[in-house]
């Protein structure tokens, strides 16, 4: 199994969110501690919302033990889990004691079909089948006859009486055209009358078309709104406000090298007004730069949490190389910051400034 659709969902607490139909694909299967069957990873197409926190990967089990996940498989129960530590990723086998099971449903293959055999085939099954004739049959074939002959006093086809009729019709003919040169000389007018169909291609063309929409608005926060958000570890003056932001941005500060040990070079501090701009930012800076397992073989892109409350997701973490430089991104998902760090490989060392990231996030 690979590509599947979650069709129903009967979520077994009330800190679940999620709407179904939704698609979804597995990306591992683990065997479980207790030998109670495989277990697949998955990532889901939408969110769902859990505890606040909005979460992709998720692991998936068979409702009944013993069975399996199989190609064209249609209403296989299961029960979901969502991945809320990273070192799952890297643990084999899981102990089914370390996930919480909050959901049960229904998935069905969505592999694509294998194709027609040839074209001969899928254009039998498209013509409509014709009706059987005589010789398709089975029948034996008729024998042709030949047509009676003609009686002797039937008129020839070109004989006097049948050319009057076309005289008349040529001289009606000569007649209409005529009277239409007749026409245009006491109007004056030779041009054809004008076309309906060209009038209305031109009018559609003349229709004002919407103004393309800005990629980027000014600021609607001051400064100070994304200021009271840093890390430690920056000077007075390190950080400039940016004149425009993304759209669904308020305010956004780019800051140069942080002086705490192993601080980044250079960062950016963006402030969005809801979880979907931020959520669309965050996919841009990952979509900027190549995927790479975050130090200490930490799921990337994975949620992260707080020492204080490890039972809660605060955000979701990145890490990635792009031109040659560290990138580390994160959300802080209940005040809506998107932060991105960077750094070369020898100013810090990334490991450095992962571990600058984890004492100062």
């Amino acid at each position: 199994m690979s590509r599947f659709v979650l069709t129903s969902i009967e979520p077994q607490t009330t800190s679940l969110r999620l709407t179904v139909p939704v698609g979804g694909d597995t990306t591992g299967i683990r065997a479980s501690a207790d030998s109670s069957g495989e277990l697949y990873f998955a990532v889901l197409d939408r969110p769902l919302r859990y505890r606040g926190a909005d979460i992709t990967q998720v692991i998936l089990r068979p409702a009944v033990p013993g069975q399996a996940a199989h190609f064209g498989m249609r209403g296989f129960a299961i029960e979901l889990a969502p991945v809320l530590d990273p070192m799952l990723r890297t643990a084999d086998p899981i102990d089914p004691r370390a996930l919480d099971f909050i959901a049960q449903g229904q998935i069905d293959d969505d592999s694509s079909p294998p194709p027609p055999a040839n074209d001969a085939a899928s254009d039998s099954e498209e013509k409509p089948k014709q009706p059987p004739t005589a010789e398709t049959a089975g029948d034996p074939p008729r024998p042709k006859t030949s047509p009676p002959p003609r009686p002797a006093a039937e008129p020839s086809p070109t004989g006097p009486s049948n050319r009057k009729p076309l005289l008349i019709a040529g001289l009606a003919a000569l007649t209409l055209i005529a009277a239409v040169l007749l026409w245009n000389a006491l109007t004056g007018t030779t041009d054809s009358p004008p076309q309906p169909a060209a009038e209305n291609s031109t009018t559609a063309q003349k229709e004002p078309q919407p103004p393309p929409q800005p990629s980027a608005v000014s600021p609607a926060e001051k400064p100070q709104a994304v200021l009271r958000l840093l890390p430690p570890g920056y000077p007075a003056g390190a950080c400039t406000p940016e004149k425009s932001v993304p759209i669904g941005a308020l305010a956004a500060l780019l800051c140069g090298p942080n002086t705490d040990p192993g601080g980044p070079r250079a960062a950016r501090y963006t402030l969005f007004s809801d979880m979907t701009a931020l959520q669309e930012q965050f996919d841009e800076v990952m979509a900027s730069a190549q995927q790479q397992v975050c130090p200490g073989r930490i799921m990337s892109p994975g949620p992260w949490k707080r020492n204080a409350r490890p039972e809660v997701s605060a955000g979701t973490l990145y890490c990635g190389v792009r031109d040659g430089d560290a990138v580390i991104a994160w959300t802080d998902d209940q005040k809506r910051l998107l932060s991105v760090i960077e750094s070369d490989a020898a100013d810090p060392p990334v490991d450095q400034m992962f571990s600058w990231w984890q004492s100062h996030s």
